[in-house]
């Protein structure tokens, strides 16, 4: 999991991300496949991405977001995602994909 401002952010089997604070549910966001990668999470932007490669950002106050879908998706089950520098990575076992984000 991610764990930021006391809020713990993490991907479920049952194709959801969750928001946990203070042992309670805050919110649950609805993905299109299972997430298995553990979230990044900035300021303003909780990032993750589902196995089969679409990425997400969501509003860590209230769980709102979009699906975002990139001109290039992973080729295999994403390993890892992190943001740097105004570009979100995501890594699965062959490579690393850089997206800018505006």
């Amino acid at each position: 999991p991610a764990v930021y401002h006391g809020r713990v952010y993490f991907g479920a089997d049952d194709n959801g991300i969750y928001a946990i604070e203070d042992g309670e549910r805050r919110w649950r966001f609805k993905t299109e496949n299972t997430v298995r990668v553990h979230p990044t999470v900035t300021d303003t932007v909780v990032w993750t991405v589902d196995n089969s490669g679409l990425l997400y950002g969501i509003d860590p106050a209230d769980g709102t977001g979009a699906r975002l879908t990139p001109e290039t998706a992973p080729n295999n089950a994403p390993r890892a995602i992190s943001f740097s520098d105004d570009r979100l990575l995501v890594t699965d076992s062959q490579q690393t994909l850089a997206y800018t984000i505006a």
